[in-house]
């Protein structure tokens, strides 16, 4: 009997495709390239990996949702790992990402997401 899949749902399969795919196109993450904020390169990107992903039911429009749901995620975990150096007394305290996908993201996204932090410019008397 064949069920049907959530609009959104990808196996875990398919989810390491997409970031895959997404690591591909770096105009949808690398905020260095001019590209980066031109909209008809990002929107030619979102088609080509609907394309290349070949999933019923996950269009040009679909990709952008799961990117956004998978770097949620990944900012998510990344911070239960900051906050859990913080308080931890030893190594084995740091807490480990428990998503399969972690890795997988944070090999391209973690340069991008250290460089971007904010520092403050308060001067504190």
């Amino acid at each position: 009997m064949a069920t049907s899949k959530s609009k959104y749902s990808l196996n875990e399969e398919n989810v390491l495709k997409l970031i895959t795919l997404y690591r591909h196109h770096e105009v949808l993450w690398n905020v260095k390239l001019s590209q980066y904020k031109n909209k008809d390169a990002r929107n030619q990107a979102y088609k080509t990996i609907s394309e290349e992903m070949n999933e019923p039911n996950f269009g040009p429009s679909d990709v952008p949702i799961k990117i956004k749901n998978l770097r949620t995620g990944y900012h998510q975990e990344k911070r239960k790992v900051e906050d859990s150096k913080k308080s931890a007394s030893g190594a084995n305290d740091v807490y480990k990402p428990k998503v399969f996908w972690f890795e997988a993201l944070d090999i391209f996204l973690h340069p991008v997401v250290e460089s971007r932090k904010t520092h403050s410019n308060l001067v504190i008397f």
